[in-house]
């Protein structure tokens, strides 16, 4: 993606370059908590190369009771059911898009 993250092998004064693989997450949100507490999200793009993985059980935390599946980016935005997190999966897919179209790179979103 284009970020203006820094990288120690360029000298790039922060100014806008492709990073073919970022570890930085592309955006970060805050979301109040019940208890007046806030929850800090980071949110990271990645491809995956394989679904076929095995599901390891027990990962999940206490408080999480839902199935994980993989879906196409563009399905992941349709299937969003808070605005706020919505908005931030379409602009990862939007943000893919414009750097893969100003790459050698293609997006491989179906």
């Amino acid at each position: 993606m284009f970020t203006r993250s820094p990288n120690p092998k360029l000298h790039t004064k922060l100014k806008p370059h492709f990073e073919p693989a970022s570890i930085e997450p592309f955006t970060i949100s805050l979301k109040m908590q019940k208890d007046a507490s806030v929850k800090l999200i980071f949110w990271y793009l990645m491809r995956v190369v394989s679904s076929s993985a095995p599901k390891v059980d027990g990962t999940q935390m206490p408080n999480e009771d839902f199935e994980s599946e993989f879906v196409s980016a563009r399905e992941a935005v349709k299937r969003m059911s808070r605005p706020d997190q919505k908005n931030i999966v379409k602009l990862a897919v939007d943000l893919v898009e414009k750097s893969m179209a100003t790459t050698d790179h293609k997006p491989v979103f179906n």
